[in-house]
């Protein structure tokens, strides 16, 4: 399955683009809020490899190489982790290499796996978890329509010590789009 917006294509992971992944994967800067990384390149040609063995589609996972429309070359990667068919949930995450940062690339990746995960996924929850002091992936998941729900404290452990992350999530309304989670009304 392949996903375009009117900027990007998002592809199957080939075993060619390991080096492209790792142009940003060994990125300290790319990987600094990230719970993975910075990897060295056979860290990153297995990962890669595996993703391409698998498709876009595994284990209740959807993961597609991001690249500019009319280019080959890999510039990031975003994925859809179905939580619960029973209950219709799922998460979702991406990384760019940090040339394409500050063009609203991410943007454009998060409210394509949106639209994609309700509509063609039939999910009714959508969530995503970001390091707090992430402030672009803030931006990101807010422009994308999901809402802050709250802090998760001791979420994740990275490189030996525990860290907090921020919960995002939105709410399908059905066909006719999102309806962003609203605390206030109980929901």
């Amino acid at each position: 399955m392949r996903l375009s917006s009117e900027r990007l294509m998002l592809r199957e992971f080939r075993a060619a683009d390991a080096r492209d992944v790792h142009a940003y994967a060994s990125d300290p800067e790319v990987v600094r809020y990230t719970d993975w990384g910075p990897s060295n390149l056979a860290q990153t040609q297995e990962r890669v490899v595996a993703k391409a063995a698998r498709g876009v589609e595994g284990d209740d996972a959807y993961s597609w190489a991001v690249t500019i429309r009319g280019e080959d070359r890999v510039i990031g990667s975003a994925e859809v982790r179905i939580a619960s068919r029973d209950h219709r949930r799922a998460e979702f995450g991406y990384v760019f290499a940090r040339e394409v940062w500050g063009r609203g690339l991410a943007t454009e990746t998060a409210l394509l796996l949106r639209d994609t995960a309700f509509g063609s996924f039939g999910v009714h929850r959508l969530y995503a978890t970001c390091h707090p002091d992430n402030a672009a992936s803030v931006r990101v998941l807010e422009k994308a329509g999901l809402q802050l729900e709250g802090r998760l404290r001791d979420h994740l452990w990275v490189r030996d010590a525990w860290r907090d992350s921020l919960l995002f999530a939105a709410v399908s309304s059905g066909p006719s789009g999102i309806r962003a989670f609203d605390v206030s009304a109980g929901q």
